[in-house]
């Protein structure tokens, strides 16, 4: 019988079952089993397993992998510190969106920020809150020919009048950048900051995507 261990599975745990626990001796995982283990797709990956099911038409074996969510990922990264006053400025760009047999391939996105606010207000009643904060972040899917922007929505917005940095998360799994997405169009995060007064100190920005292949 043939196992095949989908979303967070090593390429490699495709197999009998004996094959697939053979080396899992419960010494060498600290306490966590290799399927419990974060692991990450790519397009070479998931054309290795295509090629494990021959007899099944490709379209149908396209289908699986994406219902099963197995997604080839990729991540990018900007650690630029910078402050950013009265801000429309992009921060980070990713590389072309991957993508196969779908017309729209963009399955899964996540945006994290290290970011702060300026640490101070004249609104104590919002401190500690995300009510009233001016400085945030936006999403913009940009076309990935004329580099014009199709798509913009804000991911996250700092706490008001925070003096520590702190890492905010946005997962977005529906909506309209997900909707319109092709393979090839790319996106960018910006940094927002409203008035002179209130500036947005970031010091790292992180896009990962994944996407049926």
């Amino acid at each position: 019988m043939v196992y095949l261990r989908l979303p967070g599975a090593y390429p490699w745990d495709v197999g009998t079952e004996d094959e697939v626990f053979s080396e899992d001796d419960g010494e060498n995982w600290e306490g966590k089993r290799p399927e419990d283990l974060e692991f990450h797709l790519t397009p070479k990956d998931i054309a290795l397993v295509r090629h494990m099911f021959p007899r099944l038409p490709p379209e149908l074996v396209t289908q699986i992998l994406d219902l099963a969510e197995y997604w080839a990922y990729s991540q990018n990264t900007c650690s630029d510190f910078a402050r950013f006053h009265n801000a429309n400025t992009r921060y980070l760009r990713s590389e072309p969106i991957r993508g196969g047999e779908f017309t729209y391939p963009l399955r899964r996105l996540v945006v994290t920020t290290d970011s702060r606010d300026q640490g101070w207000s004249s609104y104590p009643e919002s401190h500690g809150t995300r009510k009233n904060s001016w400085t945030w972040f936006e999403l913009t899917l940009d076309d990935g020919e004329t580099n014009d922007e199709i798509v913009r929505v804000e991911v996250m917005r700092n706490i008001h009048a925070g003096s520590i940095f702190e890492k905010h998360q946005a997962v977005i799994e529906d909506g309209r950048i997900l909707r319109q997405a092709r393979k090839g169009d790319r996106l960018s995060v910006w940094v927002r900051a409203m008035h002179p007064g209130w500036c947005n100190h970031v010091q790292s920005v992180k896009i990962e995507v994944w996407s049926a292949c």
